[in-house]
Formats: C-alpha cells, structure tokens, sequence
C-alpha cells in the first residue's frame, strides 16, 4: 500500500490512505490522472476533503483504483510520554493568541457572540516523509479516523480526528457532539467544569435544532467522557432519520459545528477570517468516504488533530472553543496539548524531527 501511494507521489497524482477508528485495516484511493475534481453535489463516488469555509466545494479523489489491506506496522512501542512542553513556538505566538481570546470574550460580553472557536498554526521541521511518518500515526491513533491525503495541485495533510461529522447510509444518520477538553493524566479520570460543559450543551443543541427541521426520529445519547490521544473530551452520539433529504441537505445542516466554529455560527465564523492570523485551509473542515460501496451515502470526520506537509517541515493545527468563562492561560495549554497529537507522531517517527 505505502509503494503504491510512493507512486502515485512519484507521478503527480491524487490519492489518500485511511483507517477508519478501531479497525484493523486501511482503505487507499487512487486517481488514474492529476486533474482537480470537486463534489459539487454530493453525487459522485470517490473521498472528499472539504476546507473550513464551506463555500469552496469539496475537493473530490476519483476511486480509480480502491485497495485494501492490514495497516502497516508502525514502532512497537511508541514512546507516550508528556512532549507538549518541548513544541517551541515562542512568547510572540502565544502573546498573540491570548490577546485574541481577550477579543473575543469583549465580543461576548457584548452580546455579538456566545461562544467562538480560535484556533492557530505551528512548524515544526522533519525530514521524515509523510509516508514513513502514516504508520506512526496509525500505531498511536487507533481510536481515531487516520489518514494521509495527497493531492498534487494542493498539498499533504495528515491527521488522527476524533470527531465523526456524518455517517450516513439509506435514511439512518449518526453524528456527534464533541466538545470540552482537558489534558490526559493517566489514571485520572477527568472532572468537567461549568465552562466544559456549558461548551457540550451549547453544541448538542445547536446540532438537535439544526437536524430537528430535516430529520424525523432524531434520538440523543447521554453524555459521556472519551480519550483521543492526550486530551478528554465530551461527547454525545446523535441518531436520526433522514427522511426525504438529499446528502447535501444534512451536511449543509451541520457543517460548520459550533465545536469547531462557534455561537452564532454566522458571527463566530465571520470573527475568525477577521481576526484569526492565517487561513485555516482545510483544518476544522471534514473529508472521508462518498458513496464508495454498495449503498450510496457517506462517513465523514471533522478534520481535527492534523497537520500538513511542506518542504521538510509540517504545520501542526489546533483550536479550543472561547466562552465569557474562559481562562486565557488554561486555553493556550489547550492548544499545545492538541498539538502534542501530531507531534508526538513525528517524534516517533524515523528521522522525524531532523534536528
């Protein structure tokens, strides 16, 4: 599998390699040509990746080629110890952020907002190529969704998401609230604040009001806690029918969540491209399966908990929810603790640091 996605790198063509979370096997999709096709109504078959802004329509990997095979090893055992404090990305970037959590709690109290989701980049240089880094990824992630993304006219992203945004097959529907985050320590079980779990209630609800209109049977699970990699978060699954609605209906209902935009969406939204320091891309966007199998529909995630690849060296991604209870400090400790996921990966990897 890893010397067919060598090849297509090797002549300029699409492809992504996936593993679904807790399952033994990964899925590669092969483009015969280097053409950029889009999901322009959710019809097609192939893997979509869609960006943040939910504008530009989904980028499209055509199915040419599907395999299936056991997921590569990767090191037996992954050192798992806390690395967080050795991402060095200086007092400028941090001073930066939490001048922009202080904004955004004005906008709060002001009543523009309720809740809105800042997020921010950092590099971290490696001569590890993204094909010895996928095994790494999959050997410490097997609870999430892992994949490696390439598409010759965008770029490489790599990512292990915890979040399903849509799984969607017939008339059934699941997806999930997923917010609330502390740092893992182990053998401690997390104990959530009023802040955490106003933050899950705001997104549940605002997932039950959008579905409620174009679902019938829509059933909500109760809270629980879960672990992805070093930090907890809340999360609830939400069941539902579709009924008539089209695919393209549903994930216009629920993209982009509260969890990674924020209350109201529109607001939130618009104060992240005026305020936030660079483009998101694709981060906080969803990508995964279109209509691969048998029965139309889908399994998409939120693409949380990645990175992307350039010359030697990746940007690492990761956001925290900001609300009128938020502590600017505790929500840069957050983000770091995010972006201890990927780089921890890249820790593990051969040469993956190359410093």
């Amino acid at each position: 599998m890893l010397g067919r996605a060598s090849e297509q790198i090797d002549a300029s063509r699409p492809f992504v390699l996936y593993r679904k979370p807790d399952q033994p096997e990964i899925f590669g999709i092969f483009q015969a040509d280097d053409r950029l096709h889009t999901g322009s109504d959710f019809s097609q078959s192939g893997f979509i990746f869609a960006p943040f802004d939910r504008h530009p329509l989904p980028v499209l990997i055509r199915p040419d080629q599907i395999i299936r095979a056991e997921s590569p090893a990767g090191p037996d055992r992954p050192e798992l110890f806390d690395v967080k404090e050795h991402i060095s990305t200086g007092k400028g970037k941090k001073a930066g952020h939490i001048r922009l959590i202080r904004l955004a709690q004005k906008s709060i109290r002001n009543g523009i907002l309720r809740k809105v989701v800042l997020s921010c980049s950092t590099e971290v240089k490696s001569k590890c190529h993204p094909l010895t880094v996928f095994p790494t990824l999959l050997a410490i992630n097997t609870g999430a969704f892992c994949y490696l993304w390439h598409h010759p006219h965008i770029g490489t992203w790599l990512g292990a998401s915890p979040e399903l945004l849509l799984e969607m097959f017939g008339d059934r529907l699941k997806t999930m609230a997923l917010a609330g985050t502390q740092p893992l320590r182990e053998g401690i079980l997390p104990q959530w604040n009023n802040k955490e779990q106003e933050e899950q209630e705001m997104v549940t609800t605002y997932l039950k009001d959008r579905l409620y209109p174009v679902c019938d049977d829509l059933e909500v699970d109760e809270t629980v806690s879960i672990r992805a990699a070093d930090v907890w978060h809340l999360r609830n699954i939400i069941l539902a029918k579709s009924g008539n609605n089209s695919l393209d209906v549903i994930i216009s209902a629920l993209h982009p969540t509260p969890a990674v935009c924020g209350l109201p969406v529109s607001a939130a939204s618009d104060f992240i491209i005026s305020n936030e320091t660079y483009d998101r891309q694709f981060y906080t966007g969803y990508l995964g399966e279109l209509n691969l199998w048998e029965q139309p529909g889908c399994s998409l995630y939120v693409n949380l908990r990645c990175m992307q690849y350039q010359n030697q060296r990746y940007l690492l991604y990761a956001g925290g929810g900001i609300t009128s209870g938020s502590i600017p400090e505790n929500e840069w400790l957050e983000i770091k603790a995010k972006w201890n996921t990927m780089w921890r990966v890249l820790y593990n990897s051969p040469q993956g640091l190359g410093q």
